[in-house]
């Protein structure tokens, strides 16, 4: 890393020179065992590089997870407003839309959730602006041809296409990779973590794309390269382009570290009085020092006031809003900052990583009772929605509360 950071300060010449316009330089993958610095490190060459560069280097950290739930949001909404634009004169829209285009040319809010393509025109009716990326240029999707088979691709589609695809026209996947570049010059990636065929199969064309145009790509993940997509559907096939993309373009950088840093303050944080503590381990679920540290913890997030002295405990199980328009009922603080969940209610319910992101940014604090022990196949969808959860505390900085049966981390 300090490799790399010092050959981009002393190529950068001045405020109107961007990375890509000087000699490539590689990224880095740093992979290893969990609490090894990986993100400690990455945050501090970006913290380094933003300091000494603000006006050269326009740089963008972000977790995977969130990155490729934007970029297959970005690619359905692209291909919403590429039917308007491609057929908009033949297509009679509902008198509702109508009045929203003449109303206001940015849409409502009902509008946005409904899908309407025309709620996304800013007020010159003529560019769009990404809700998800907006570093984005508008129509970012014109920027290239149709594909080889004379079709705009989008979603599992545009990255399927790249395994037998014989022209040289981009696909949309590799469009938006175009648009990108278009605005960074340094792209960093925390917790690459594949777990789906979706993003197994775009990400290799983006990551492609995004260095052959000069984008520098620094990423962390647990697995090596070769280890990613473990057990995946066809990964013998939609793996290889990925790892080759990353070896391509990446130095492969193994942390060997036998210390988990994480481990050693929950070990320190052990030491601490148990009001202070946030982690209570070796407790079966619904035994009273379970349920008495829940409610104590609760009871000081959720101090009683004069207005809910009057048979009101204080808090009220509400629906909070998670993505793709659904909802979860949770028991939630009086100021809706905090949340209460069983273990079950999270990590044995139908939600993904994109759910768990969406809590995070809700609520500041989020207590989670009567975590079992996992272990073997028959608890892996459940110990993955608690990875995800835990990923997504520690990047959006939401306090976890836990109980758990394990005797530790």
């Amino acid at each position: 890393l300090d490799c790399i950071f010092n050959r981009l300060r002393a190529r950068v010449k001045g405020p109107a020179v961007s990375i890509p316009q000087i000699d490539a330089v590689n990224g880095l993958y740093l992979h290893g065992s969990v609490g090894a610095g990986k993100t400690l490190l990455m945050d501090l060459f970006l913290a380094s590089l933003q300091n000494s560069t603000p006006l050269q280097v326009r740089s963008y950290r972000v977790h995977l997870h969130d990155f490729l739930r934007n970029m297959h949001a970005e690619l359905h909404r692209a291909k919403h407003l590429q039917c308007f634009e491609g057929f908009g004169k033949d297509l009679e829209f509902p008198r509702q839309h109508q009045q929203t285009e003449r109303s206001s040319s940015k849409g409502t809010a009902a509008d946005k959730q409904a899908g309407n393509p025309q709620a996304f025109l800013v007020e010159d009716g003529c560019s769009q602006v990404s809700p998800f990326f907006p570093i984005l240029p508008s129509n970012w999707w014109l920027l290239g041809e149709q594909d080889d088979r004379g079709r705009r691709r989008t979603g599992l589609a545009a990255g399927c296409i790249q395994i037998g695809r014989s022209g040289t026209g981009p696909t949309s996947v590799e469009k938006l990779a175009l648009a990108l570049a278009l605005r960074l010059d340094v792209l960093c990636f925390d917790e690459v973590a594949i777990t789906t065929i979706q993003d197994c199969v775009v990400l290799a064309p983006l990551l492609k794309v995004l260095c052959q145009q000069g984008v520098l790509v620094i990423a962390t993940s647990n697995r090596a390269p070769a280890d990613l997509y473990a057990g995946g559907l066809n990964r013998h096939v939609h793996l290889p382009p990925l790892v080759k993309a990353i070896h391509g373009h990446c130095e492969v950088c193994d942390i060997a570290s036998a210390v988990d840093h994480r481990e050693r303050k929950a070990k320190d944080e052990g030491d601490e009085t148990h009001s202070d503590a946030v982690f209570l381990w070796g407790c079966v679920a619904g035994c009273p020092q379970s349920t008495a540290f829940v409610e104590s913890w609760w009871s000081r997030l959720c101090p009683p006031t004069p207005a809910l002295s009057q048979g009101n405990p204080g808090f009220q199980r509400e629906p909070v809003a998670v993505s793709y328009s659904r909802s979860l009922n949770c028991w939630q603080s009086p100021c809706r900052t905090c949340a209460r969940f069983n273990f079950n209610e999270l990590c044995e319910a139908p939600l993904a990583a994109a759910d768990f992101a969406e809590l995070c940014n809700r609520f500041h604090v989020i207590i989670l009772q009567d975590v079992p022990r996992l272990s073997g196949a028959a608890a892996s969808s459940e110990a993955q929605r608690l990875i995800w959860l835990l990923d997504q505390c520690y990047e959006k900085h939401s306090r976890l509360i836990m109980t758990s049966q394990a005797k530790s981390p």
